[in-house]
């Protein structure tokens, strides 16, 4: 659904002043409140509420009035959030310039038919009424650089205008189109934040903190791992062209993508790739390093287990308990307890696990023949996240195993001691 405005023109009256200064009127010069008395500038207050009108009695201007509808104004929102997000205290990053019917901002950009060209300063404030009800945004054509969005519930915040050539542009990708892809929005998603979840949550490891994504024999695949678990997806894509090498892209891409509907079209350049549709686009910027080869890491082998139908609520309860323990998986309960008790120890003289201490958890969890196993809790919460059902993969107790499903698999390393 694109993203369109409706405005409608209202007469400014002539001598019609701020009602501020009985001597001179307010104007707003490029942001800066000044009020015009005789003709000379001075410094002046800005009453919120009222809107410059007039420069002389013989003039007439018209006050633009430009409503949002929801697709755009969600968009809008949440370009704003993410631009102050990324360039919190920068200058001028929450400029956007209006040209022809596009509006940018940061790395953002809209079609937004109707609201005349110039340049608009938005703020966390503007955010907030893009979330209201029927956002509007007002403007005067009499060269007076006023402008403020309001909504029915009468908030208001100003967009004081800057000059275009203060506002850096952001949202085009330099150099060719090396691929180009077609995907519904729901279920690129879908796998791209199923990814993310096993990202590494560590800032020193900027590379493991992102999705790795590349394109081979027609299938769009989707990594994520923090180098103790691994999620990788797969999506049958539309168009031509492959990318085996991949390109790595920030997780918070999908908030991005959340803004969109239907059909997205992926424009992937060397350094960025350009996500649009519905009259929307947004340039990500690929996240520079190696991504290690993961499937090299992928246990092959071992014995095929089903889990019980009710693996996902089991996995999510244990998650939620305060403990810094692992998950106990023996074939007959899943536990956890709050104890440090006596080794246990296999045939070989190696640890596999411990004596149980205090229980802080426990559930039925009949698995026959499932070897005893700890896990991270948290790691088999996430595995809830994949679709349908799994087949566990194990080796033994101390090797890594892996899940098989129907749109991916994933592996993680149990917990040793």
């Amino acid at each position: 659904m694109e993203g369109t405005l409706r405005h409608e023109k209202q007469t400014v009256q002539p001598g019609r002043l701020c009602g501020v200064f009985p001597l001179g009127m307010l104007r707003l010069h490029y942001g800066r409140p000044r009020v015009l008395l005789a003709g000379f500038p001075c410094p002046g207050d800005y009453r919120r509420g009222y809107v410059p009108s007039i420069q002389s009695s013989k003039q007439r201007g018209e006050v633009m009035k430009t409503t949002i509808d929801k697709a755009a104004a969600k968009f809008l929102k949440m370009a704003i959030t993410e631009t102050a997000r990324e360039w919190k205290g920068v200058p001028n990053m929450l400029g956007a310039k209006a040209k022809g019917g596009r509006v940018s901002i940061g790395y953002f950009s809209a079609q937004i038919d109707g609201l005349p060209d110039g340049a608009y300063m938005f703020s966390p404030e503007a955010a907030k009424i893009l979330a209201g009800k029927n956002p509007v945004i007002t403007t005067c054509d009499l060269g007076l650089d006023a402008a403020y969005l309001s909504d029915d519930s009468g908030a208001r915040a100003s967009l004081d205008c800057l000059t275009p050539d203060d506002i850096p542009e952001l949202n085009d990708a330099a150099g060719s189109v090396l691929v180009t892809v077609s995907f519904d929005r729901d279920v690129f998603l879908s796998r791209f934040t199923v990814a993310a979840a096993a990202a590494s949550k560590e800032e020193s490891r900027k590379v493991l903190m992102s999705v790795f994504v590349k394109i081979e024999n027609g299938e769009m695949i989707f990594a994520g791992t923090d180098g103790r678990r691994l999620h990788e997806l797969t999506y049958n894509c539309s168009g031509p062209g492959e990318l085996p090498e991949g390109r790595i892209y920030n997780p918070r891409v999908a908030v991005a993508l959340k803004a969109f509907n239907g059909t997205i079209k992926m424009d992937i350049h060397d350094r960025d790739t350009i996500f649009s549709g519905g009259g929307f686009s947004f340039r990500a910027r690929h996240i520079e390093g190696t991504y290690p080869s993961y499937r090299q890491v992928i246990p092959t082998g071992g014995k095929a287990y089903s889990l019980p139908s009710n693996w996902r609520s089991i996995f999510a309860a244990a998650a939620k308990i305060k403990s810094d323990c692992s998950l106990c998986l023996d074939g007959v309960n899943a536990t956890i307890d709050g104890g440090s008790g006596a080794p246990i120890k296999n045939e070989g003289g190696r640890q596999i696990g411990r004596e149980p201490g205090k229980l802080v958890f426990s559930a039925p969890f009949v698995v026959p023949g499932l070897p005893l196993v700890y896990f991270n809790p948290q790691f088999m919460a996430d595995f809830g996240l994949f679709e349908g059902e799994p087949e566990l993969w194990i080796i033994d107790g101390f090797s890594p195993a892996r899940l098989e499903f129907p749109n991916g698999r994933a592996a993680v390393m149990p917990c040793r001691f």
